[in-house]
This record gives C-alpha cells, sequence and structure tokens, in this order.
C-alpha cells in the first residue's frame, strides 16, 4: 500500500487513524454536498478555479492549517484536502453539481 492511500485524520488530540482513498471521496462528497445545500457553489468553484495552478501551496496551507481547526469535521475536509489529488477531486465534483 503506498504512501499516498492514507491520510491521518485526527480523532482526538494525538490520534490519529489511517484514511483511504473512498473514505476521502465521501469526505469530499459530504463537502460539496454542503457547498451545494448553502448554494456555495459558485464562490466556491471560482476558488478552486484561483487556487487549481497552485494546488501543491494549497495542500501545504490546508496542512498547517490543522492543528488550529477544533476536532470536528473541519479536520477531516482538511485531512482530504492535503494534497493536489483532494484538490482537483473537490474541483470535480463541485463542477458536477454547478453544471
Amino acid at each position: 500500500m503506498s504512501f499516498h492511500e492514507f491520510l491521518l485524520v485526527p480523532q482526538f488530540p494525538g490520534s490519529f487513524i489511517p484514511m483511504n482513498n473512498d473514505q476521502r471521496i465521501q469526505v469530499l462528497q459530504e463537502l460539496a454536498d454542503t457547498l451545494s445545500r448553502r448554494r456555495l457553489l459558485v464562490p466556491a468553484r471560482m476558488l478552486l478555479d484561483v487556487v487549481a495552478p497552485l494546488g501543491v501551496m494549497a495542500s501545504q496551507v490546508a496542512l498547517f492549517a490543522q492543528p488550529f481547526l477544533p476536532h470536528s469535521r473541519w479536520r477531516a475536509y482538511v485531512a482530504a484536502l492535503d494534497d493536489e489529488y483532494g484538490w482537483k477531486v473537490l474541483h470535480h465534483m463541485v463542477d458536477q453539481r454547478d453544471s
């Protein structure tokens, strides 16, 4: 199993469990559904269009922000976006819902 098949998602302080690609997709679908439900697809799509060329840097910002987030669903979102693949998947999901 490769390194990219796992993400570290904190369950409580000091504890991490692996997140596989299926779990990552599920978390990103929940995020895209939330954006759709709150009618934020257009602003999200604009932000993702800006972030797309800076995927590596956006991933590093997400990793940097992780310790500052409360132990909630936001941690799972940040963990799912910790590499370029996560950003691309979210961008594709937002594009599908916005069309």
